[in-house]
């Protein structure tokens, strides 16, 4: 594979990250050391895994090709969060917290 996306969510602590871009969005795992930060645009070039959910980009090279902005985020019902077409979508989602209780983090 070889395409140019958007990083929405950089893993700091692991060579992973959801990028994506018109088409829809990838979880990849990545072999080259590089600053990624969310927005930026890269260049995308790797091999498609099996994943666990969606098929998945392994073994890539990242290279950033400058800033971009993260998409329009998509508004879904708590319920459609969980379609396998929204899967790692950047979404915006609205609710109503009603407890917060020491050990909980958003």
């Amino acid at each position: 594979m070889d395409f140019e996306a958007v990083v929405t969510l950089p893993f700091a602590l692991s060579s992973a990250m959801w990028v994506q871009d018109s088409s829809g969005a990838v979880f990849v795992y990545f072999t080259n050391g590089f600053r990624r930060a969310a927005a930026q645009r890269v260049r995308v070039r790797g091999t498609t895994g099996p994943g666990r959910i969606a098929p998945w980009v392994e073994n890539a090279r990242i290279d950033v090709v400058g800033p971009g902005t993260l998409p329009e985020p998509l508004r879904l019902p708590v319920w459609d969060l969980a379609k396998l077409e929204n899967f790692g979508r950047w979404v915006e989602v609205e609710g109503k917290r009603t407890a917060i209780t020491p050990d909980a983090w958003v």
